[in-house]
């Protein structure tokens, strides 16, 4: 594992922003400390002072892990035991400062993109940006309490006018991609979503200096992107600040409640509504609907707010659902041996 220039006497963990990370924490550690940069399979790809290990999760982990939150992603700090020469197994996951999570309709859990992250960066086309993609993007990472910031790439290739507070770039020509390097810095970690054909992998090769993604065309007929990024993977870009690419998003499901400052419009105007818990469909008194009506907000607007809103309600209530069904799951598993401790003790119906 290559240090950086300048850097031979500081600790591959720290590198990878084990510092930032540990600071004021009081962590009792046991084992040897490693932050998860990959993943193949049931095999996790761990940094640690030692260079990189392929680790298992030990039994007893798995046995913990109650859903697939629980389990460890890219950028998560771990703590390993070596089982045997070059055998390691995961032993207990670090609490994270934050996840980046999003649930598809077909899921009933969460599932962790990526954990602790100090800016998540949305990459989106030119060729086939729309505002509506954009706001499911933006809710996604507000929902998880995470900063972001929208880069459009290939921008040179726009056919139409694009939004203006915006990064626009092309990794490709090199066009402005000083405004993304401008943001990044040593030892904080930065990752990157978006559909697939977007770029990323490309703005990744191009802030590394190197090709180590796989990139891939775009398909003429609807200018998507194949995936060719398959898994998550964290790069150390030359200025020292961490890269984690991740593979194109198909679904954005949103797991939290839609955060009305995504839709910067709507969260103005809710503070004009009549009451403080408007949902802004029927009430007397919505300002929201009054701009409707006066247009000056735009029904695209107002139908996408709606839209992320719903789903996210839909997904809350059905994780309210599961959760429930898992308490009384547990109870039923505690009560269980009791009762049959219980009735050992009792006579039987023939009173012998």
């Amino acid at each position: 594992m290559r240090r950086m220039t300048g850097m031979s006497e500081t600790k591959l963990t720290d590198i990878y922003g084990w510092k930032n990370f540990s600071e004021n924490s009081g962590f009792d550690i046991q084992g040897i400390v490693g932050r998860l940069v990959s993943q193949k399979g049931n095999v996790y790809f761990c940094i640690t002072d030692q260079g990189e290990k392929p680790a298992r999760l030990s039994g007893r982990f798995s046995f913990k892990a109650q859903n697939q939150e629980a389990m460890p992603a890219a950028g998560d700090w771990v703590t390993l035991q070596e089982k045997s020469p070059g055998s390691f197994k995961i032993h207990s996951l670090l609490p994270r400062k934050n996840a980046l999570s999003r649930r598809s309709p077909e899921e009933e859990q969460s599932t962790v993109l990526a954990a602790n992250i100090d800016l998540v960066f949305i990459v989106l086309s030119a060729e086939s940006y729309r505002e509506g993609l954009a706001e499911r993007y933006l809710a996604l990472v507000a929902s998880c309490n995470l900063a972001s910031c929208l880069i459009i790439n290939k921008a040179d290739l726009a056919g139409h006018d694009l939004p203006h507070n915006e990064i626009k770039l092309s990794a490709q020509t090199g066009f402005n991609m000083q405004a993304l390097t401008s943001l990044l810095q040593p030892f904080l970690t930065y990752v990157f979503i978006g559909p697939s054909g977007a770029g990323k992998s490309t703005i990744v090769n191009f802030l590394l200096h190197e090709q180590k993604q796989e990139t891939g065309e775009v398909r003429e007929n609807d200018r998507r992107g194949r995936h060719v990024t398959s898994c998550r993977s964290m790069f150390v870009c030359p200025n020292g600040s961490l890269l984690l690419d991740t593979p194109g998003i198909r679904e954005t499901g949103i797991a939290a409640e839609c955060p009305e400052d995504v839709f910067k419009k709507i969260s103005i105007l809710s503070g004009r509504c009549r009451f403080r818990d408007c949902t802004h469909e029927n009430e007397p008194g919505c300002a929201v609907k009054e701009a409707l009506e006066q247009k000056e907000l735009s029904w695209r607007e107002y139908n996408n707010y709606r839209k992320i809103s719903d789903e996210a309600g839909w997904q809350n209530n059905v994780q309210k659902q599961i959760l429930s069904r898992s308490e009384k799951t547990k109870w039923r598993q505690i009560k269980d041996p009791f009762r049959k401790t219980r009735s050992k003790g009792r006579p039987d119906d023939t009173g012998e």
